[in-house]
């Protein structure tokens, strides 16, 4: 069973209703949005790869549709504080004990877990991301001073 599928298991896991149910209930639509959500942005999935997903679990989709549902994620969760939650946990799993070794799905692991930060956190997150920056480009400014001389001329 692959990762996508076990996100899909978890999500009717927690949310009582399943995310590849052809059906247009609002239970179902929102838990698909969050399904669909995760898919595009942690996972880096295109919309060829979770339309061929759906396909795979008996559930044609087009790419429309698709859009439409990431799109409305927001808007669900905004009446449905639960989708968050569901959301928050089901990607706190996808890393649980590993680091994701995609660049993009460390950035997206990021942005997932900044958006939940009281300001004093980001604010320190904020410093500590620049100090890091700084470093960084300092050293490889000094390295490459130093290259430029030798001892031996």
């Amino acid at each position: 069973m692959n990762l996508n599928k076990k996100i899909a298991i978890i999500l009717k896991d927690l949310s009582g209703v399943n995310p590849l149910e052809d059906s247009r209930r609002n239970e179902c639509v929102e838990i698909r949005s969050v399904l669909l959500n995760i898919l595009r942005f942690n996972q880096k999935l295109k919309l060829r790869e979770i339309k061929e997903f759906f396909l795979e679990n008996n559930y044609p989709f087009c790419n429309a549709s698709i859009l439409y549902a990431i799109k409305n994620y927001d808007h669900y969760a905004k009446y449905n504080p639960n989708l968050k939650k569901w959301h928050d946990f089901t990607v706190d799993w996808i890393y649980r004990g590993k680091m994701p070794q995609n660049v993009k799905q460390k950035i997206a692991l990021l942005q997932t877990k900044v958006q939940n930060l009281d300001e004093k956190y980001l604010n320190e997150l904020l410093d500590h991301c620049d100090y890091i920056y700084y470093r960084e480009n300092i050293d490889q400014q000094l390295i490459n001073k130093l290259n430029k001389f030798t001892i031996f001329e």
